[in-house]
């Protein structure tokens, strides 16, 4: 009989490991809440996770994953232990095709993110899923193809983005190609961990939504002295940080003085934890940290303000938090150089120092390791634009010089062509 028996379980995150553990059934109404659990024989609140069955085929022993409710979870053990049961009394037993709804799954990924990732990424992941789901029309996983994701990427590209509830002022307009690409990798990224594919597998490949960098868009010496001719020294010094190490925007609002190498030369990117004497944390993306090489003449900068510093992160607020209106700031100084606030943010220092340094010849993959990409591709797109220019630059070095008479012009090509 024991391999007729269908037990209900939910994963749940105990420390840092999903483990699936039985329902606390409380003694007085034997009834089951969704979000209370056995950890160890005591009973936990747990309000993250999926509710599911373990059964066995044979002698292997398998999971299927339900959903947030333990009602659901154990209506589903019901039929799978009478399909059980009547299997082993000989007859023929056809099950209905065990599909997951689009909508449990998406809820569950989400769930994951929640806990792994910043609230920032869970709302915007939420957000394209969202628009997926409720685009696709489709109510199972195993339903999806890849033509639903070059619909929906075409549907991105053609219809103007609904106006969000946080930004009501914002007017619709068409999507970018960028976007496209982002919203449709997020989608085949939920797709790949719910049936647990490899990179490169899905319902499609880069390939299929990649987007062309036609102009990256870089400050120019001129507008970079224009900006910081009228910053006050903190600020100076702070976007000197984002231009010269190419962090991004949370990267320096969490920067701390233990980050800072003064004998290296290197500013670390590290993973920040709540603990007793800190009231945030942060991750950084995709989980990569790394060291990042900055010219001396920043670090001892950076040093010197150590001096008159008594808090623990580099840039804060009077209070000692993470600074959260750098991007108000940086518009603020742009305005008074005399730019609108189009042309300048925080993140073009970041292209700014990539490009710059691809430009002055530091190698492709040292770029990467200072940016932090995952993958070559994020860092080659720098490279569009500077390619772009030593083409013309090239092409006029060998074709730019006009000659005005028949003679001139003959020894001139010869000479260029070898044939002198």
């Amino acid at each position: 009989m024991a391999n007729r028996k269908v037990a209900v379980y939910k994963q749940v995150r105990v420390g840092d490991m999903w483990v699936k553990c039985p329902p606390y059934i409380n003694k007085k109404n034997h009834k089951v809440d969704n979000d209370k659990v056995l950890v160890g024989g005591k009973m936990e609140v747990h309000p993250e996770g999926n509710w599911g069955i373990f059964y066995y085929e044979g002698d292997k022993r398998k999971w299927q994953r339900v959903g947030p409710k333990y009602q659901a979870a154990r209506d589903a053990a019901d039929v799978k232990e009478l399909a059980l049961r009547g299997r082993a009394k000989g007859l023929v037993v056809e099950e209905k095709g065990e599909k997951t709804l689009l909508r449990t799954a998406m809820h569950a990924f989400l769930e994951d993110i929640r806990i792994s990732r910043s609230p920032k990424t869970y709302a915007l992941l939420k957000y394209d899923l969202e628009e997926f789901r409720d685009w696709v029309k489709k109510d199972y996983m195993e339903d999806l193809t890849r033509k639903d994701l070059m619909a929906f990427k075409h549907h991105i590209l053609t219809t103007p983005e609904v106006p969000r509830a946080d930004k009501p002022h914002l007017v619709p307009k068409l999507r970018s190609e960028r976007t496209a690409a982002n919203k449709c990798g997020e989608v085949n990224s939920f797709y790949r961990a719910h049936f647990g594919l490899k990179p490169g597998e899905g319902l499609g490949t880069g390939k299929d939504w990649k987007w062309t960098v036609k102009n990256v868009k870089v400050y120019s010496a001129d507008e970079l002295a224009r900006f910081f001719a009228v910053c006050k020294p903190k600020h100076d010094l702070m976007f000197n940080v984002f231009l010269k190490a190419g962090l991004r925007k949370q990267e320096l609002q969490f920067m701390e003085w233990d980050d800072i190498d003064p004998v290296e030369n290197v500013i670390k990117v590290t993973e920040k934890r709540i603990g007793k004497d800190r009231s945030y944390k942060f991750k950084p993306k995709m989980g990569t940290e790394r060291e990042v090489t900055v010219p001396k003449e920043l670090i001892e900068r950076l040093v010197a303000l150590k001096e008159q510093s008594k808090f623990r992160l580099v840039f804060p607020t009077r209070s000692g938090k993470p600074d959260k209106k750098i991007w108000d700031g940086c518009q603020r100084i742009a305005r008074r150089a005399g730019f609108t606030e189009a042309t300048f943010h925080v993140h073009r220092f970041r292209a700014t120092f990539a490009s710059y340094c691809l430009q002055r010849g530091m190698d492709l993959k040292s770029v990467q390791g200072q940016l932090g990409h995952t993958n070559i591709e994020s860092t080659s797109r720098y490279l569009a634009g500077l390619e772009g220019q030593q083409k013309r630059d090239k092409v006029e070095a060998i074709w730019g010089p006009q000659v005005t008479t028949p003679a001139s012009a003959s020894s001139a090509y010869a000479e260029l062509l070898g044939e002198a």
